[in-house]
């Protein structure tokens, strides 16, 4: 019994192996390739992949201390701000 378990075990082994180390069969038939259209962001392609279009406002508030900055200070702080606001965002879009 035992000896019949072992035949058994390694004929299945041995056929993995065989099946594993033989070449891909590719005919290189075309008629199988699939185009992918001009303009695609990632150039990838998949059969059932979905794609989402995600878009929203946010807003980012000054401190009151920048009441009395110039323009250009604001606007400074203002860009660094939405960068951050932009990391949060993407950060909860790609978790959830």
């Amino acid at each position: 019994m035992r000896s019949l378990r072992l035949a058994l075990v390694c004929s299945l082994g041995f056929g993995a192996l065989a099946g594993a180390c033989s070449p891909p069969a590719d005919d290189g038939d075309p008629e199988d390739a699939v185009a992918v259209d001009e303009g695609k962001e990632d150039n990838f392609l998949s059969q059932n992949a979905v794609e989402y279009t995600l878009e929203g406002k946010a807003s980012v508030t000054l401190d009151a201390s920048y009441a009395t900055k110039t323009d250009a200070e604001r606007m400074a702080a203002a860009k660094k701000l939405i960068g951050y606001k932009q990391i949060a965002i993407a950060w909860f879009v790609t978790q959830y």
